[in-house]
């Protein structure tokens, strides 16, 4: 391919400094979605964050980061900023906007899809934390989640985070002590009553701010 491409062998993959421009994107946007349905034409969705724009255009960064070196800088210049960021992609991938990786529906039901997801992210957190594990496999599930921990601070789609939720789910199915875990939770109901709905309650907040910053068309990258 690189020969027919470009005119030379090579086992590179060429990127024309795509690492760069995910990161310049990543700050750009909350999410990133791909709309499959008949309601529009242009498929990309994408929610803008505020903050990380805010920040680009500060330093005069219209593109992408000239070095990674450039992306250092703007971390340790806004450190609060950007755990905030990212944070925002975290909580927006675990909490998948809608049930499908490409969106069908742009109306469906989107709560019920958040507590499915947001119950069993608490209760793998529980299981894991509280040790109620029959075998340690934290170690094996490492190389998939390489991927997961690389993409967050890009343009994050609900799709790259399949290996975490894999994890998540075989855990809870196949490698959790359920009876001793749910006797522990029910010596302290109200301790994790409101623990759960106070966390869901804060991701919600997220999430909801994530929708409301929607946009569809063809973003700067793909001009």
């Amino acid at each position: 391919m690189n020969y027919y491409e470009l005119g030379k062998f090579s086992i590179k993959v060429p990127t024309n400094g795509l690492m760069k421009r995910q990161l310049f994107w990543g700050m750009q946007n909350q999410a990133y979605g791909t709309y499959v349905g008949i309601e529009q034409e242009i498929p990309q969705m994408y929610f803008v964050d505020k903050v990380g724009m805010n920040i680009l255009q500060k330093e005069g960064i219209t593109d992408s980061f000239v070095s990674i070196g450039q992306y250092l800088k703007v971390c340790l210049k806004y450190p609060i900023e950007m755990v905030g960021i990212y944070t925002r992609h975290l909580i927006n991938m675990l909490l998948p906007i809608w049930p499908e990786a490409y969106v069908v529906n742009m109306n469906s039901n989107k709560i019920i899809t958040s507590l499915l997801a947001f119950s069993c992210i608490f209760l793998f957190i529980i299981c894991v934390f509280g040790k109620y594990t029959y075998r340690n496999t934290y170690w094996n599930f490492v190389p998939i989640l390489i991927p997961v921990v690389f993409i967050t601070p890009g343009a994050v789609e609900i799709r790259f985070f399949a290996a975490l939720f894999i994890y998540i789910i075989s855990t809870l199915c196949w490698n959790c002590d359920w009876k001793s875990m749910f006797s522990m939770i029910a010596r302290n109901k109200i301790k994790f009553i409101l623990s759960y709905i106070g966390i869901y309650a804060s991701f919600i907040a997220i999430w909801t701010n994530t929708l409301s910053s929607i946009s569809t068309g063809y973003p700067i990258f793909f001009e």
